[in-house]
């Protein structure tokens, strides 16, 4: 799906929402996630969440070497939180992406639903304004000097674009006051496919969230293999199904997957793929491991 859509294209993409996804456990692709996708920076490869507050947190993805923010969202819980830990309850999570066409879009992340109706498209210098699930309005907005930041229920936190920076209610948060993601168990040693194989179980369980880019709030099945690279090899292989099939490098049948290997169906749903005829994939119950026969994969994805 090129940019050529144009306004009229995109406008009906936005209007119609044509889940492709194969059951009801799988991502979804709509004409708007493939549409945003192909807008989707290549280089962010440090990920990482930080308590920002008793009750919310925000997650940080962006380059390594420049801390040039490329994506962010602001994570809700109902109760009073002290570290950020696996599998914690939240309300909701309202996440921003920048573009690589000098815009950012925004969406809600939904817990076992399957619609990308919230997703929106956000100029600089503009805000769009999300509700979550339970109905808590988040306003999301991209500042002029490529800033994101989010208001609701009277705060303010805001992610700048540059040395991973975050102001909380006009306050400045110390590092030795936010909680950062634990990257001390991460594999550095041994093969590509064995760090790769290693952080997918290390990421495994968890909860499935449609949209969902919290290693903690929840994630859905592209983000659950995105995080694995970024993690394990500082590769960004896109948030979307349809941003890490264009981003393959090579591709193979299933019968000839090796170990490291994104599965992928076609449709709307990936894994990864671990040898001896199995799978990792983030399904309604958590990322676990799976006989490639429980899905129709098509192909193998190679990065």
């Amino acid at each position: 799906m090129k940019k050529l859509f144009g306004s009229t294209v995109l406008a009906a993409g936005f209007l119609a929402v044509a889940l492709t996804a194969q059951g009801t456990h799988a991502s979804a692709i709509t004409y708007t996630e493939a549409y945003f996708s192909k807008l989707e920076y290549k280089d962010a490869t440090h990920d990482e969440e930080r308590l920002i507050s008793s009750k919310s947190s925000v997650t940080i993805q962006a380059v390594e070497n420049s801390k040039q923010l490329r994506s962010t969202s602001l994570v809700l819980f109902p109760t009073k939180q002290t570290i950020i830990t696996r599998d914690r309850d939240g309300q909701a999570e309202v996440g921003l992406r920048t573009t690589s066409d000098g815009q950012a879009y925004g969406f809600v992340s939904q817990l076992n639903k399957y619609s990308n109706s919230t997703y929106r498209q956000i100029q600089k210098g503009k805000s769009q304004a999300f509700y979550t699930p339970n109905g808590v309005k988040v306003v999301a907005g991209y500042t002029a000097n490529n800033n994101l930041f989010f208001k609701w229920k009277g705060n303010k936190v805001l992610v700048k674009s540059k040395g991973y920076s975050v102001v909380y209610n006009d306050q400045a948060r110390k590092e030795n006051k936010i909680r950062t993601y634990d990257r001390s168990k991460t594999k550095t040693t041994g093969t590509k496919a064995e760090k790769l194989l290693h952080e997918a179980r290390r990421l495994s369980g968890g909860r499935y969230v449609y949209n969902g880019q919290s290693l903690f709030y929840g994630l859905d099945c592209a983000t659950y293999t995105q995080k694995i690279y970024l993690n394990a090899l500082g590769v960004d292989i896109g948030s979307t199904t349809k941003s890490q099939a264009a981003r393959a490098l090579k591709t193979r049948t299933v019968k000839n997957a090796k170990p490291g290997d994104i599965l992928y169906d076609g449709k709307g749903h990936v894994g990864i793929y671990m040898g001896d005829g199995k799978a990792y994939d983030m399904l309604v119950g958590g990322a676990k491991l799976r006989p490639l026969s429980h899905w129709k994969w098509t192909v193998a994805l190679a990065y």
